[in-house]
């Protein structure tokens, strides 16, 4: 399942912690289960990825797969700039800043 939201006013880094607690917490709720579950989330910033709301839906949608194509369970900014999850010693936003 494939779903999409838009966070006004917020900047790469917010959508960096914000994905990385929506990690933690889907992980802390679907342990244990009987079928292992991870998210793939994919993160587009207007207007850095684009000003156009389809185009951005498509940047955030091309980051989640390559999200998915590098294990799952991560989050990935368009601009290849943020590894979430997994990755988390390298939270890095499009400024290149650590986030964590």
């Amino acid at each position: 399942m494939d779903d999409s939201a838009m966070l006004p006013e917020t900047n790469s880094e917010q959508a960096a912690i914000l994905a990385d607690r929506i990690q933690q917490t889907a992980t802390e709720v679907m342990s244990g289960g009987a079928v292992p579950v991870s998210l793939s989330i994919g993160i587009a910033v207007c207007p850095y990825d684009s000003g156009v709301r389809q185009e951005l839906i498509k940047a955030a949608d091309r980051a989640m797969y390559e999200a998915k194509n590098q294990g799952g369970g991560r989050a990935r900014v368009a601009n290849g700039a943020v590894a979430v999850g997994r990755a988390r010693g390298d939270h890095r936003h499009a400024g290149g800043e650590g986030v964590g």
